[in-house]
């Protein structure tokens, strides 16, 4: 009993003591409060922007996939229409070449025949022949004609030049014996 009653006596200074730590507890309760509040502030800050961040980057993943597989359907669908546009090309050229053997088969057995063409050159020859003969006779006969009419005129001069020189004659002979 002895023990409790010094326990009991050193009460009072135990019971000062605690609250003299109990006040100081109070006050650096608050400054640890607010030590707290801000440590868990700055904590829930890096958390949150951490978290902003994972959330922006897997933004940015999703945009990028987005955007990958969207300019890939474009690009395919780019080359499937470039695809078809050379095909077209290949099969209008192929069309036209087709198109262009047909017409000169088809001109060359109905429209101008190899035979009907050598018999049209033959009868074209032919008249050509023809009218060279007609002009060649008829350019012979001009001639004639012209060398008629040049005689005709030369010889009416001469009887013109004749008939202005009959004074020169002196007389006129009869046909004789000798100059028969």
């Amino acid at each position: 009993m002895a023990k409790f009653l010094r326990l009991r006596a050193q009460a009072d200074a135990v019971l000062e003591e605690c609250l003299l730590k109990q006040k100081e507890a109070e006050e650096v309760r608050l400054r640890e409060t607010d030590s707290a509040n801000r440590i868990q502030c700055f904590y829930r800050g890096c958390k949150g922007r951490r978290k902003a961040r994972t959330r922006l980057f897997a933004v940015y993943e999703l945009q990028r996939f987005y955007r990958g597989w969207r300019d890939r359907v474009m690009v395919a669908k780019i080359a499937e229409e470039r695809k078809q546009q050379i095909e077209l090309a290949y099969f209008n050229s192929a069309a036209t070449v087709t198109q262009k053997l047909f017409r000169g088969y088809r001109s060359r057995k109905y429209v101008h025949s190899f035979y009907a063409r050598k018999e049209y050159l033959a009868q074209v020859l032919q008249r050509n022949e023809d009218m060279r003969r007609e002009l060649q006779l008829y350019a012979e006969q001009q001639m004639a004609e012209e060398a008629r009419i040049e005689t005709e005129r030369l010889e009416a001069e001469r009887q013109k030049l004749a008939c202005k020189l009959h004074h020169l004659l002196s007389t006129r002979s009869a046909r004789g014996v000798f100059n028969g």
